[in-house]
């Protein structure tokens, strides 16, 4: 077969057991790692340990470290093409040819960045990039001088960088606060809207390969591997979020059939570097190769994986299940094994993390009672913490064991809960029903709300907790208005309209539903018209009477209106009405009833600035149903003084 490897960031899992006898850790005589940047001179224990650039001539060969298969670190043959100067800026690069068969039934293999290259016993750097559509196994190596200066402080201790999570260098966008006018429209959040958060986080990236047209050098972008989470229900985000590129390679449970009770994968060079966003009963996580470890620091990709500079993310190793050799990309399938320490930089030629770190995830629990099961399945995960990724992960993972059955029945209802703890705020708590509908109104209300919560402009807002329960039952509960009734046609102010309503469900028998509504005491007498429907039509009714209420300008507003928005539940029936001549108005959401006129009038004077609207009273009241209420209507009824 001929050699096709197109490599680019190479990156898949590995987990290492050194039986290639990688060196260990160099320390200085009080015990410290050697100072970043020794490789290019520097003293003899450095030059022990590491080649440099200017030592390597065309033709030397060496080896290389990665894992295959399982917790075991093998050997691979190399040899030096060329040294590649000004490969960026101040930086070079070397370019090898790789020497074994396992290449050659490779293309574009995925995880092997960050692989350490060794020549004459000493480290060169980490196989980092490639050429698409080359047709032998060519890669650049990115020198471990350059990726030892990675987390290092002005002052040049390694892993002094910031603490953030998250990230300023992706290319993802807090919402703006035009966004977060009218939270009670009808769509919260539009594709685009979701797309720009997203932006170049890990959710966004194409596991293939990214090729210029003249297959030029360039870089996989980054791969995964997840376990257990459901392509139904990835099929249903990637309709709401266009950029959304996360195609997971399914993998067994962690270890499985690769290590002995009790072991666990060394952190050493040639091992697998994993950064686990989903840990749990459902599993993803980024996999790449670790290229050198000094003390408890660990470098590793020979690239970015985010670009962030200083991060946070949890760090693990990992094991690897096989060898996935596919004719357009290759790569490597495994799990991560254990959460060892924090990923802490994060740059152009490596990523670098400390080990013995602790990062914080966020506990979530999913249940899911199916109607021909007799208990409920409980699931159990904890989420990277990360406002462009957590709101996408935890609604995947909230889906896939609703959908783990291979889809709904065709006649279904989802009666579901879910709370949502955050750090500094009030919890928010609800239930909802979605019936015939499939997951679309389950994914908007838990993808949109935790994405405006996370990203809003005004304060970091942490999740702290997540839970969610799914309810399955065989049978459409839908009904329409059939008809309607006002017990009588006039009341007194301070009297309660007593409204039945005749509801028609989907293959059952019609019933009838009283909903009553009390008028002011002060009410003047005249015609009033009153609005019977739905949730939809009761929450375009608070909309256009007092949409003061729903403009935020803090976070904690943005909790207050989404949990408004939230309690309006499908399986009620509203009935409101608006009082003509309560007219105010409302600056901001401070609100100013009853205003006179030449004071209205002042307020809202076109050269005015500010965010000025009026408003109207809405009186309003609801019955339960148990079934999804669709449409509304009208009536009208007259309030006499006698």
């Amino acid at each position: 077969m001929a050699r096709t490897l197109l490599a680019v960031a190479l990156m898949v899992v590995g987990a290492a057991a050194g039986q290639a006898q990688p060196l260990q850790a160099v320390q200085t005589a009080a015990g410290q790692a050697q100072p970043a940047g020794c490789a290019q001179g520097g003293s003899l224990a450095s030059k022990a340990r590491y080649i440099g650039v200017d030592e390597l001539e065309p033709g030397m060969r060496g080896y290389g470290l990665t894992v295959f298969k399982g917790s075991k670190v093998e050997r691979f043959a190399v040899e030096v093409v060329s040294v590649l100067r000004k490969h960026g800026p101040k930086r070079d690069a070397i370019l090898i040819r790789c020497d074994d068969a396992r290449f050659d039934l490779a293309v574009m293999v995925r995880g092997v960045s960050g692989s350490p290259v060794y020549f004459d016993g000493r480290l060169a750097g980490a196989m980092a990039f490639g050429w698409a559509l080359s047709k032998e196994p060519l890669y650049g190596v990115t020198p471990i001088a350059q990726m030892l200066r990675v987390g290092a402080s002005r002052e040049g201790e390694p892993g002094s960088g910031g603490s953030v999570a998250g990230a300023t260098g992706r290319g993802g966008s807090l919402l703006g606060m035009d966004v977060y006018r009218d939270l009670m429209r009808p769509t919260l959040l539009e594709s685009a809207d979701l797309a720009a958060v997203v932006g170049a986080s890990p959710l966004s990236m194409r596991t293939g390969s990214v090729e210029s047209p003249m297959g030029g050098l360039t870089r996989l972008p980054v791969a995964f591997c997840a376990n257990g989470l459901s392509p139904l229900a990835m099929a249903y985000l990637k309709s709401r979020i266009p950029n959304l590129a996360f195609d997971p390679m399914l993998a067994g449970a962690a270890g499985t059939g690769q290590m002995a009770p009790g072991e666990e994968p060394a952190m050493v060079p040639g091992g697998t570097l994993t950064v686990p966003l989903l840990l749990g009963d459902m599993q993803a996580q980024v996999l790449g190769t670790i290229t050198e470890v000094v003390g408890n620091k660990v470098y590793g990709f020979g690239h970015a994986w985010m670009g962030e500079g200083a991060s946070n993310w949890p760090m693990g190793s990992g094991v690897v299940h096989t060898f996935v050799s596919r004719l357009d990309a290759s790569f490597k399938l495994g799990s991560t094994v254990k959460v060892v320490g924090a990923l802490r930089g994060d740059e152009s030629v490596a990523v670098y993390g400390e080990t013995g770190r602790e990062v914080p995830m966020i506990p979530m629990e999913v249940t899911v009672d199916w109607f021909d099961r007799g208990q409920p399945d409980h699931f159990s995960m904890r989420l990277a913490e990360d406002e462009q990724t957590s709101p996408v992960l935890a609604t995947q993972a909230a889906l896939s064991p609703l959908l783990d059955r291979g889809g709904l029945p065709r006649e279904h209802t989802i009666d579901y809960e879910m709370v949502m703890e955050f750090d500094g705020l009030e919890t928010i708590r609800f239930d909802n029903m979605s019936s015939a509908s499939g997951v679309g109104g389950i994914v908007t209300d838990m993808l949109d709300t935790l994405t405006l919560m996370l990203n809003n402009p005004w304060q970091k807002v942490r999740m702290k907790r997540l839970f969610v329960g799914f309810a399955v039952s065989s049978e459409d509960r839908v009904c329409g208005i059939r008809s309607v009734r006002v017990a009588r046609p006039v009341y007194r102010a301070g009297e309660k309209v007593r409204v039945i309503a005749e509801l028609q469900p989907m293959r059952g028998e019609a019933f009838e539903v009283e909903v009553g509504l009390a008028l002011p005491g002060a009410l003047p007498a005249g015609d009033y018209e009153l609005i019977l429907g739905g949730a939809d039509v009761y929450r375009e009714q608070l909309r256009r009477s007092q949409p003061h209420r729903y403009n935020v300008f803090s976070a904690e507003d943005v909790r207050n209106v989404l949990a408004e928005r939230l309690a309006l539940g499908r399986g009620s029936l509203y009935l409101s009405m608006v009082v003509p001549g309560s007219r105010g108005l409302a600056i901001e959401d401070e609100a100013l009833p009853d205003l006179p006129a030449s004071k209205a009038m002042l307020l809202t004077d076109g050269s005015r600035k500010g965010l000025v609207v009026g408003f109207q009273e809405l009186l309003s009241s609801r019955v339960a149903t148990e079934y999804v209420v669709k449409g509304g209507t009208n009536l009208k009824i007259s309030v006499r003084a006698d």
